[in-house]
């Protein structure tokens, strides 16, 4: 049996799939595995990552690259779906049996618009994620915790698809593997139902100030921080300059004047607003049937009906008529380059199969035509990949460079994006890239959290596939001739280069 190859790529490229914008990449392995049925001897050397990762298990028949065929076993395991359950106006709940896990999970989401209340809803959370009213301290929180047999509890904000969601998280043993089997699931809804009532308040009404000032604190080293993971702060500084004067210009935790102004009392209604009117969706894995999840939220997790969403659609900048760029100096050895390209008439959330898998060619591994071409064969760059924002119709090319390399990896990034809009792409770059998207979706149903967050990011973008298993079908069928036409609509916008010179401006030649 042909041994697997083991390809490295960025964890933001398989969260994608689920309709997600977000262009943080964290690098994760994903197991990609050979077509047994093939016969043969590989094709060309073996690499650092073991067999040839240009011809991945092809060979030529009769003249024509001969591809291996995907069978079920590519695909995921089929895994029961979740149930829709409206609960009142703006209220629904997503149930799941689940029998495989030996935790119950509970996720509650509440959406809110993007705007220049984001630095307010992150205090509220981070106040939120330290205790309740019945809970005022960390140290109440972890024995009340310990008293659920070491229940796990969170809160959090993110910016999903256009939006803002705050989001809580609770999970605990299922009781049926206790002794005396107790009712562990009905007392986490109840200390969840405690949390939505707010975080602990002082006396005169307004969160604890010493408290608050810690989480003010936090947050604010949090935003210094980025600067010190380069690539990221090359990221933001390139969406600064191509969404200057809009909110996606900023990061989403805010400007550190947003933060240090921040109020008790604004934050603090902000957060119980968003609670009480943010449009909810309540996910529930656990070993119970439909009808008895919903009894069971009904009962121990009402929440009031509320205004469904009404999302503005993005305003959607043209690209420039000729590229913008920006230099900017930082004491550092490897700059960072970063370029902005926007999709002519874009439409939030389109081609999404075909822009996914166009996106894994170009940059999205160890096997796409950044890695290899640019990185490999001429040594340009120490890293190199993209990520498509499906939201703004904005895709980002980032690479780690020799200062003196800067023109010369520009032009060879461009050069790959040109051969793509030509129609350069090989039958094995297309089967690499959707065994890599298969392979991932395969580990989704494996956590009980990522099937969350993959199904819920697929319901803010209106996906259809109700199980994995017809989302990775739906990418087995994509389209490769749309490619083309898809990335002949790219139209650089922005070059941002973090050198170890001075700032300057400039414009490069389209």
């Amino acid at each position: 049996m042909a041994s697997g190859v083991w390809v490295l790529m960025a964890a933001a490229k398989i969260r994608m799939a689920s309709g997600s914008e977000t262009p943080a990449v964290c690098a994760s392995r994903i197991r990609v595995t050979s077509d047994s049925s093939m016969s043969g001897p590989p094709v060309g050397p073996l690499s650092p990552y073991g067999r040839d990762l240009a011809t991945p298990r092809s060979f030529l028949v009769g003249g024509l690259v001969r591809i291996p065929q995907r069978g079920p076993r590519f695909l995921p395991r089929t895994e029961s779906a979740f149930t829709t359950i409206p609960i009142d106006r703006g209220v629904t709940l997503h149930h799941r049996r689940s029998d495989r896990f030996k935790t119950e999970l509970v996720r509650v989401f509440f959406r809110a618009p993007l705007d220049d209340r984001r630095t307010e809803r992150h205090l509220f959370a981070a106040l939120l994620g330290r205790g309740t009213g019945s809970t005022p301290t960390r140290r109440d929180l972890a024995a009340r915790m310990q008293d659920l047999y070491g229940a796990g509890y969170g809160a959090s904000v993110q910016r999903l698809s256009g939006r803002h969601v705050l989001g809580l998280r609770a999970s605990t043993v299922s009781g049926r593997w206790l002794p005396g089997r107790p009712k562990n699931l009905r007392s986490l809804l109840q200390f969840l139902s405690e949390a939505l009532q707010g975080p602990p308040i002082g006396p005169d009404g307004l969160p604890i100030e010493d408290v608050f000032e810690q989480e003010r604190r936090t947050l604010l080293r949090d935003l210094q921080s980025r600067i010190t993971n380069k690539s990221r702060y090359a990221m933001d500084r390139l969406r600064q300059e191509m969404f200057k004067g809009q909110v996606f210009a900023d990061p989403d935790i805010g400007r550190a004047e947003d933060i240090q102004g921040a109020e008790r009392a604004a934050c603090l209604a902000e957060g119980m607003r968003v609670l009480s009117e943010g449009e909810a969706d309540i996910y529930l894995l656990a070993p119970c049937t439909p009808l008895q999840a919903e009894k069971l939220i009904r009962k121990h997790l009402a929440l009031a009906p509320r205004r469904r969403e009404r999302l503005m659609r993005p305003p959607l900048a043209a690209p420039r008529r000729r590229p913008r760029r920006v230099t900017e100096a930082l004491d550092i050895e490897q700059g960072k380059l970063a370029l902005g390209f926007r999709v002519e008439d874009w439409e939030p959330g389109e081609s999404h199969r075909e822009s996914l898998l166009a996106d894994v060619i170009l940059g999205g591994g160890p096997t796409s035509k950044l890695f290899r071409n640019v990185r490999e064969a001429r040594s340009l760059c120490y890293d190199v990949r993209s990520t498509l924002d499906r939201n703004l119709g904005v895709w980002t090319v980032t690479a780690g460079i020799k200062p003196a390399m800067c023109d010369e990896a520009l032009t060879a990034i461009r050069a790959e994006i040109r051969a793509m809009k030509a129609g350069h792409i090989t039958a094995e770059e297309v089967d690499t890239a959707r065994r890599a998207i298969l392979s991932g979706l395969r580990a989704v149903p494996d956590s009980q959290s990522s099937l969350v967050e993959f199904f819920f990011r697929r319901r803010l973008t209106k996906r259809r596939e109700k199980t994995v298993e017809a989302v990775a079908r739906s990418y087995a069928r994509a389209s490769v001739t749309a490619i083309p036409d898809l990335m002949a609509r790219l139209r650089l916008d922005t070059v941002f280069f973090l050198d170890s010179v001075g700032q300057v401006e400039a414009t490069v030649g389209a």
